[in-house]
């Protein structure tokens, strides 16, 4: 059966240095919620494929969407249209639309990178600050992600049962399955978990579930997987509000700068 969606996300290349959350979250931080579900205010916007079924542009679709999520759950009008999605795929992989050949997908760090640097090519630009790597296999660290800074964006080689069939409706579950296929190569974004430790997961205009043991085995870098938080500027303001003095905010914009040096 001819696939509906289309995935479009490049295995993950050696890197230089990594920020890790993991370096930045003090003790005198919270513990997360049971549970929180940021996907709720921004049902409409993620309801939106992004092109995703044409193009794979999952990459950008997944930056898209976690950025209108930051912007419903502040209650700030969302704007964005598919075109804009379009034009940031270009921009952060050389697809010409004029040319189908150039649509080869691309990979989490040159989005992110080009989204600190440049926003998102819209305007206003709604510019991230900073992204850190997170680790999939502690899901505690997961959680703490999500709820101070409203995402998980997820790069990984999915499993076959979680393609064959693809999801058709809001709701489905994907658990730890068979090997990760490097031609399922996906990206998508998490902005939920709930109080049975699944995540709240959105892709191909659906709102789906991850569980722990499924990001735990397709979201580590041995499997070909990459896990990254970002702290976006439409949604610092409520991180800082949920961690005064539970995450050192400074000394990660020092370690940035450095690394720009």
């Amino acid at each position: 059966m001819a696939r509906r969606f289309k995935t479009g996300r490049f295995r993950p290349r050696a890197r230089g240095l990594r920020l890790r959350l993991g370096s930045y979250l003090l003790k005198s931080l919270p513990a997360p919620p049971a549970s929180v579900d940021y996907t709720v205010k921004a049902k409409r916007w993620l309801g939106q494929i992004l092109k995703n079924d044409v193009l794979g542009d999952c990459t950008a679709a997944g930056a898209f969407h976690i950025a209108g999520a930051w912007l419903a759950n502040n209650l700030s009008s969302i704007s964005f249209e598919d075109d804009d999605v379009v034009k940031f795929y270009s921009l952060t992989t050389g697809y010409d639309p004029q040319k189908p050949e150039t649509d080869q997908g691309g990979d989490e760090e040159t989005v992110l990178n080009y989204w600190v640097n440049h926003g998102l090519g819209t305007t206003p630009t709604h510019q991230a600050q900073a992204w850190v790597s997170v680790n999939a296999a502690d899901f505690n660290e997961v959680k703490t992600a999500i709820w101070l800074f409203g995402n998980i964006y997820i790069g990984a080689s999915l499993p076959d049962a979680w393609v064959s069939p693809e999801p058709e409706a809001d709701n489905w579950t994907w658990d730890a399955a068979g090997p990760p296929v490097d031609d399922n190569g996906h990206c998508f974004c998490a902005l939920g978990y709930d109080a049975g430790d699944r995540l709240r997961i959105s892709t191909w205009g659906m709102v789906g579930n991850l569980t722990k043991q499924g990001l735990a085995k397709y979201g580590v870098h041995s499997a070909g997987g990459e896990c990254y938080a970002i702290l976006g500027g439409d949604w610092l303001d409520v991180a800082k509000q949920r961690a005064p003095n539970g995450f050192d905010a400074l000394q990660l914009a020092s370690d940035i700068n450095d690394m720009r040096a």
